[in-house]
C-alpha cells in the first residue's frame, strides 16, 4: 500500500475509533466477507455505521439476502418489522460499476428482487452520508 493509502487508512482508524466502532475496524484492517475478498470500509461506511448507531438502529454489514444468488446488501436493519437493505453507491462520478450500462441493469435486477422479498431499499451516495442527508431520511422514517 503506497504511503498515501496509510495515510488514508490511519485516518479512517481514527475515526472508526472515536465512534465507538469494533477495534478490526478502528485499526483499519479488511474485513473478509464470504467471496474471501477483502474490503475495505470506506470513510462513508464508517460514518453511516455511526450514523445508524445515533439513531438507535440495530445493523449488520454485508449480509446475503437471497437463497440463491450471492447477492449481498451493504447493511440491513429490521425496524418495526421491516427488513431494511442499505446500499452506498460508491463510484457515481467516476464512471464505477454502479453507473456503467451492465452493472446498472444488474443492480437494477438485485433491488427490484429484493423488494418483491419484501425488502425495503435504501440507497446512498457517498455524498449524502457525508453532508447529513442519508441520516435525515432515515430519521424521518423513523419518525412516520
Amino acid at each position: 500500500m503506497s504511503a498515501t493509502g496509510n495515510k488514508m487508512m490511519r485516518k479512517i482508524g481514527e475515526r472508526a475509533r472515536r465512534a465507538g466502532l469494533p477495534a478490526v475496524l478502528a485499526r483499519g484492517r479488511a474485513k473478509r466477507v464470504g467471496t474471501g475478498v477483502k474490503r475495505h470500509k470506506t470513510e462513508a461506511q464508517l460514518l453511516l455505521e455511526t450514523h445508524l448507531t445515533e439513531l438507535g438502529i440495530a445493523f449488520t454489514s454485508e449480509h446475503r439476502f437471497h437463497p440463491e444468488r450471492r447477492w449481498r446488501f451493504d447493511y440491513v436493519a429490521t425496524v418495526r418489522g421491516v427488513r431494511q437493505g442499505i446500499e452506498v453507491e460508491g463510484g457515481s462520478w467516476i464512471r464505477g460499476r454502479h453507473s456503467r450500462g451492465k452493472g446498472f441493469e444488474g443492480d437494477l435486477e438485485k433491488y427490484a428482487t429484493a423488494m418483491s422479498l419484501g425488502w425495503l431499499v435504501w440507497r446512498f451516495s457517498p455524498g449524502q452520508i457525508k453532508r447529513g442527508e442519508a441520516k435525515e431520511y432515515l430519521r424521518r422514517w423513523l419518525e412516520l
